[in-house]
């Protein structure tokens, strides 16, 4: 399947048609403002006792916040970021 383009396409829009629905939920549940960047990420957790964020997840954050370190004055376009986390298939087997 991976090799054929209209199927990855089809993927593709399914997926970000569903991360907007999904950001519209939580701005509307959140009462954020209309031009509010919903910045989603998951991290498959392939070990049950390791439930902490991942760091790519950690270095996206920081890096998106931290030109406000050097210059708090900096207006930048206001942002939610929201983690969420799926057990990999071995997880029950992990247990």
């Amino acid at each position: 399947m991976i090799e054929d383009a209209a199927f990855c396409a089809e993927w593709r829009d399914i997926k970000r048609s569903n991360k907007s629905a999904l950001a519209a939920i939580i701005r509307e549940r959140n009462r954020c403002r209309g031009s509010t960047r919903c910045d989603l990420r998951r991290a498959r957790q392939a070990d049950p006792r390791n439930t902490n964020a991942s760091p790519e997840i950690i270095l996206h954050v920081i890096r998106a916040v931290s030109p406000l370190k050097t210059d708090p004055t900096l207006e930048i376009h206001p942002r939610v970021f929201i983690f969420g986390g799926k057990a990999a298939p071995s997880y029950h087997l992990a247990k």
